[in-house]
């Protein structure tokens, strides 16, 4: 029988499960508080949740989602093969998302707790804070990943963040990007014609003091000649020319060069991470090509 302990209101209660391997007495706990103010009704109410509470531990039905947060289960998810499967920078990037927009609202919350509008008033202050819904989109994403977690170690017994209602993409923004402009032939040949030519800078005279105990002195207008770097005028004629995303640019190797054949091999991107530069797998599979 379940072991009741009553402490300012709340009960304490108790439920032994059995023995570990090694002979140590293993219990299951968990805290109620009534609703009734009458002592029958409450002691009653008391009595009723402690059975169920005992059937559910005796049954294997008792979830750990009843005892830990969001926040104890997202320091779990971060070990979980679900986090390991992802990129690096994706992965900090969903670290980063859970630690600023779900962390703040329902990080002490037991997870169990959690329900669709706890998400969803996450999801209408971002809103109402003018992000897109692309973006709310991304950020359920991320929080998802944690209730996926959860939800296949048996912490909880529904995933309550599939069913959240989530804002719908702003045809607005679909329309700005359909009228985006790009350059045509001849504006992409006199941008990279552009590049390979010398520019001038006209400075202005001015005053200039030598240091803190020093005279000023005048300096005399001048003009001076430059050009932009080499390595600026290869990346954006690979960009152009050879359609390259710009991680697969800066991941670029002269062993993926074959000068013979006059072909350059895609087989990598860079990414940027906290930790600094990665070299990580194409987008895709598809994206591995050689042009």
């Amino acid at each position: 029988m379940a072991q009741i302990r009553e402490r300012n209101g709340r009960y304490r209660i108790t439920v032994y499960v059995g023995r570990d391997s090694t002979g140590k007495r293993i219990f299951e706990d968990c805290t109620f508080v009534p609703t009734s103010t009458a002592p029958k009704k409450i002691e009653k109410e008391v009595r009723q949740f402690a059975d169920e509470f005992e059937k559910r531990v005796k049954e294997g039905k008792y979830l750990s989602g009843e005892k830990l947060t969001f926040s104890d289960v997202f320091k779990l998810w971060e070990e979980s093969p679900e986090a390991e499967a992802l990129t690096k920078n994706v992965f900090e990037g969903y670290k980063s998302i859970i630690n600023n927009h779900a962390i703040p609202d329902i990080g002490n919350m037991k997870i169990s707790k959690i329900k669709v509008v706890h998400l969803e008033n996450i999801y209408k202050k971002l809103k109402q804070e003018g992000r897109a819904p692309a973006t709310i989109r991304r950020i359920h994403t991320a929080i998802n990943s944690v209730f996926r977690y959860a939800f296949r170690t048996d912490i909880i017994s529904e995933n309550i963040s599939d069913r959240v209602k989530l804002p719908k993409p702003d045809t607005t923004l679909r329309k700005e990007k359909e009228d985006l402009h790009y350059f045509t032939l001849d504006q992409a040949k006199t941008f990279l014609k552009a590049l390979s030519e010398e520019y001038t800078i006209d400075i202005k005279g001015h005053d200039r003091k030598l240091n803190s105990n020093g005279t000023d002195y005048s300096v005399s207008g001048y003009t001076t000649n430059h050009q932009y770097p080499f390595q600026y005028q290869v990346y954006f004629n690979l960009a152009i020319i050879g359609g390259f995303r710009r991680g697969e640019l800066i991941a670029l190797t002269w062993n993926d060069i074959d000068f013979k054949e006059k072909t350059i091999s895609i087989t990598k991107s860079a990414a940027k991470t906290k930790g600094g530069q990665i070299i990580k797998e194409t987008k895709t599979k598809a994206s591995n090509r050689t042009i």
